[in-house]
């Protein structure tokens, strides 16, 4: 064997030996302030300022069970990463971002723009781009010391959340690497999550609910829970969720369909004047709950309580859609729909401001049966 294969061998070995040592031994960790969540925000004069809330773990030699204990810190500076030198000159052990489940942007900072932040978690080593992105409606010092949530770090919290509420028709999410894939997007529009803070019997709650409209990454637009529906309808992200229709065996109830299964089917067509926009839903779902009389066995019911949500449905989808169109806001991305179709074609006006919405929705009842009659 030659010498150079000798070394070859060597180094590779090397490699795999340093590769399977351990990241850290308990005096590692004890040495490491782990990120659990970022909460971007601006004061009065422009400056940065983040907040970062941490659990700081502690292991020792003679006990296998790990202990924390939650640390905020704040800093502020002209930029990201001065305000981050802030917190490490104020930190005695190294601030760890691996751990990190949720970039959270003040409404005051989201409404002056957060391309600086992205940017920097774009560039920067320490930041990930796997946490999901939120715009807070509320007050910062209140989310951290006021606020009741089920488990002790802010961060682990929202990550639950958002695994329990992902499917919701009325919740949107977002996470940072989608969010910079989609910046450059046709028409730059970009939906984050919205956190609102609720008063629940005396106490303060976190509410995941509704979103933030953003428009060459500034915030233009409150969504709220109705609007987040009715835009994930629109663009085929529901899975799970529930509907309301009248009852029709008691018009002065409601029926409640749990949502099985939703697709949504987008086709586009141009005339030379006008844009469709086709949208064909179809959703599969079952009776969950019917505050008045219901009668199932009859076989006339379950096709009047299809067809009176279809309805609804319908409408709804197309009155929400009229009103972003008159904002002139492209909400359902016409614009890269029809640059993908009609490459060639130029328009002298935004594709929006010409395009009708034409909803087509079928509604599936199913696993029905008289054992389901409500008396």
């Amino acid at each position: 064997m030659t010498l150079k294969k000798k070394l070859i061998r060597l180094i590779m070995l090397l490699s795999v030996v340093v590769s399977l040592c351990g990241c850290y031994n308990y005096r590692d960790i004890n040495k490491v302030t782990f990120v659990t969540s970022v909460i971007f925000d601006e004061n009065d004069i422009g400056d940065i300022e983040i907040y970062l809330d941490s659990v700081k773990p502690y292991r020792s030699a003679n006990d296998s069970s790990d202990k924390g204990k939650r640390i905020v810190y704040k800093g502020k500076g002209k930029t990201v990463l001065e305000a981050m030198k802030d917190i490490n000159m104020i930190s005695s052990s190294k601030v760890d971002f691996t751990q990190c489940k949720s970039y959270i942007f003040t409404e005051k900072a989201s409404k002056s723009g957060i391309k600086k932040y992205m940017d920097a978690i774009n560039k920067s080593q320490e930041f990930s781009i796997r946490p999901y992105m939120f715009v807070l409606f509320g007050n910062v010092e209140e989310l951290l010391q006021k606020v009741e949530v089920d488990e002790e770090y802010l961060g682990v919290f929202i990550d639950e959340l958002v695994h329990k509420m992902n499917k919701s028709p009325r919740v949107i999410t977002l996470d940072a690497n989608h969010y910079l894939d989609g910046r450059t997007n046709y028409n730059n529009l970009l939906i984050l999550g919205a956190l609102n803070l609720r008063d629940d019997l005396g106490e303060k709650r976190l509410e995941l609910s509704g979103g933030a409209l953003f428009k060459d990454e500034r915030m233009i637009k409150k969504i709220n829970s109705t609007d987040a529906m009715a835009y994930n309808f629109l663009t085929n992200k529901v899975n799970q969720g529930t509907l309301e229709v009248l009852n029709p065996q008691d018009p002065n109830s409601y029926i409640t369909l749990e949502i099985d299964n939703s697709k949504t089917k987008t086709k586009i067509e141009y005339d030379k004047e006008r844009i469709k926009l086709i949208k064909d839903l179809k959703i599969k779902c079952y009776i969950g709950e019917s505050q008045g009389r219901l009668l199932i066995n009859n076989k006339d019911v379950i096709p009047l309580i299809e067809a009176a949500e279809e309805q609804v449905l319908k409408q709804f989808l197309q009155n929400v859609f009229e009103v972003y169109k008159g904002e002139g806001i492209d909400i359902v991305n016409v614009q890269k729909l029809f640059s993908l179709k009609y490459p060639k074609e130029v328009l002298d006006k935004a594709p929006i401001l010409i395009t009708d919405l034409e909803v087509n929705v079928d509604v599936q009842i199913e696993g029905s049966s008289v054992t389901g009659s409500t008396y």
